[in-house]
Order: C-alpha cells, then structure tokens, then sequence
C-alpha cells in the first residue's frame, strides 16, 4: 500500500522576493484557506532558531506541500505575507518564536475605492469581469499611480498587474465611493456567481485574477458515464460520506437564524418623501407561512433605481439561508487532497439521508509529525441539499 505520508516545507523570500530561509522542521504550524477571502497563517519555531530576524514585514511565506508515495511532487499550497511576530519563553525556560500572517488577497483588504461618488471609478455599470478588473486597477494597479485620473491617495503597489478583462459575466450597477475594495469583490462575486483571487505569478510579482463559472471543477456525482466512470464535465467524480470510509466528525448546518428575504434600500429624502426601492426572494418566503423576514438598509450612493436594486440584491444573497457542511476528510490513495480536489471544486457529499452538492470554500490545514489533519468546510450551491 502507498504511504500517504505528508511532508512540508516553509519557504521565507524577503520583500524583494529573493529566498532567504527554508524551514523543514518547526514547533507548530497551521493555515487557512477561504475562496474570496484572504486566508492566513501562523508557524512557530524554535526561538534559539537564528533565521527568525530574516522574517521581516511582508516578508513572503510560502508553505509547501508534497505525498511523494501517491504521486503528488512538491507544489505550493499557501502563500501570503509576514504580519506579525513575537517571542516568548515559558516556565521551563524553553524559547518560541511564531510568524503569524495572512494570504495575499490580504492586498485588496488594504485599500479602499478612494474615488468621490459621481466619478467614473467609484459607480460602474459594465460587466462584473470588468467591474473588478477596474476597481482593483485603479486602486491597486498602475492606474492608482496615474495622477491624472484623481485617486485621493496616489499610488498603487510595486509589481501588481490584473490579467486582461473579457467582459465577462452579468452586468453590475452601483456606486461604491470610499468602501473597502475587498468587501466591493466579494459583493459583486457572490452575485456574479465568480471568483477571484491574487496569485505570486513571480517572487514579489502579483497579478489579479478573475474565475467565470467559479474557481474550481466540477467533480459531483452527476451525470454519470457508466462506460469510463466520468461524470458530465468529464471529471472522476468525489463522494465524501461516513459509509465510503472518506470522512470523520461531521457536523450539518442549515442555518436560518439570520435570513433576510425582504430588503428595502433607502434612497434620498426624508420623511414621506423619501425614495426607497424593495427586493424579495419569493422563494424563500414560501418556505413557511411566517417566513417573511424583513430589513432595510441605506443606499449609500447608489443614486439610481437599478443601482439600489443591485444592492438590494447584493443583501438578499449575503443575508440568504446557509446549509454547511463540515467534517474531517479521511485521507486516502485514490481520494488525496491536492490531487483528487482542491479549494473551490464542486462535490458530492452525503450525511445520513442528506445528498448534496457542494462547493469546498474553506481548507485549514494543521500539519503533525508524519501527518496532517485536514479541516473542510462545504458550501451549498445554491440549491438545498437533497434527501435520499
């Protein structure tokens, strides 16, 4: 039987991307990794170690991950950048250091859409593709630099590029003066249905990237090819239940605690003159009798009808019933993670009589000595999970 063994390296390179230091033995380390979302990292060593004074801040991280007796060579699981350190020594006089940071998209979280309403980088109405594209140039990109085009804080970052736009996916409205870029992406991709993420496409170079159709493959049960095994997007589908063997500690979610499926947006006036707009999710309000769940929110500087109804339903779709489901994957041979799936594909999960097919948007990973344990956590599709 092939070992399935783990091994991880840690691979430090300094603000200029030049490597420094490579780590392949430490006290502790675990880190995350969310679809849409920043991810972060934390590595502890030991604190007599002297290569802990090359971590510097922004420092590039990157861990990296092979199961060489399942086939899967080395390759880059986690990259992100150095936040914060400290040192400490316990009771028994034994020294610590840790590294603790964040993933990439961490850069989008450090801007704003530092443009005043009204101009043409703050209220877009184009594609989604090419609404983000924008958004990040021009707060990111070298088009923050241009002092031309009236960025209240001139300048991007170094070595930042945004891959070429298509055009692609619905069209977006809205007006997005002063918000945090980060929060803008994730918005206009959970109604897009995309992706995105920011990739190291070479030491201390970063480049944007856009996902239509979502990052990911489809590896679900479906559409099924009984004479090679594939499923409808021609891909070895991945089953995850207690009965395959393939799973441990699961736990189920469905959550509508704090489901919203009335929103009305605020527009300009006061009183009984006040402009105001409603969006609803008919579906999801027949669910029962009582299930109306009401809220309103402010336009902010969504100046149009069909801005405030992008927005409101932008809320719709944040405020949404969520189905999760969470469970430890049991590594094997023919299902490994890294090499059967990976963050963002779609699978099929069953949990007693429940059958769904679901995304996997979030990975914490906590390597151990010979081992690792693997976190997963699925999200609905957006159709309920099923029974059978």
């Amino acid at each position: 039987m092939a070992s399935i063994a783990p091994k991880y390296q840690v691979r430090l390179r300094d603000q200029s991307g030049v490597l420094t230091a490579i780590f392949d033995d430490w006290v502790d380390m675990e880190f995350t990794k969310e679809v849409n979302n920043i991810g972060s990292y934390k590595f502890q060593i030991n604190g007599e170690d002297a290569r802990r004074s090359l971590f510097e801040l922004d420092g590039q991280v990157e861990i990296w991950r092979q199961v060489a007796g399942c086939g899967l060579g080395w390759y880059k699981e986690f990259e992100g950048f150095h936040r914060l350190d400290s040192r400490s020594t316990d009771k028994e006089g034994n020294r610590i250091f840790v590294s603790d940071g964040v993933g990439l998209n961490d850069l989008l979280a450090r801007s704003i859409i530092a443009y005043k309403a009204g101009t043409i980088r703050a209220d877009k109405n184009a594609p989604a593709e090419t609404v983000m594209k924008e958004y990040v140039d021009e707060n990111c990109g070298p088009t923050a630099d241009d002092t031309v085009v009236g960025r209240l804080y001139q300048g991007g970052f170094p070595n930042f590029s945004t891959e070429a736009d298509l055009g692609r996916g619905p069209v977006w409205a809205g007006s997005r003066a002063f918000e945090n870029l980060l929060d803008v992406l994730r918005d206009i991709a959970n109604v897009a249905e995309m992706d995105f993420q920011i990739v190291q496409t070479s030491p201390a170079n970063f480049s944007f990237f856009t996902y239509v159709g979502q990052l990911g493959s489809d590896r679900t049960y479906t559409n099924m090819d009984v004479a090679n095994g594939l499923n409808g997007a021609g891909n070895y589908p991945v089953m995850f239940s207690i009965p395959t063997g393939t799973i441990q500690d699961i736990e189920y979610i469905r959550d509508r605690l704090a489901e919203a499926n009335v929103v009305i947006v605020l527009g300009p006036g006061e009183g009984s003159t006040q402009d105001t707009l409603t969006r609803s999710d008919g579906i999801a309000i027949a669910a029962s009798p009582w299930n109306r769940r009401e809220v309103s929110r402010p336009g902010g500087d969504q100046e149009f009808d069909y801005q405030r109804e992008q927005l409101g339903d932008e809320i719709l779709k944040e405020m949404a019933a969520k189905e999760t489901m969470t469970f430890i994957p049991i590594q094997q041979e023919s299902m490994l993670y890294g090499k059967h799936y990976f963050l963002g594909d779609r699978v099929t999960a069953r949990y007693d009589n429940l059958l769904g097919h679901a995304r996997l948007t979030k990975i914490r990973i906590h390597p151990t000595s010979g081992g690792e344990e693997i976190n997963l956590e699925f999200t609905g599709t957006g159709q309920p999970f099923g029974t059978i």
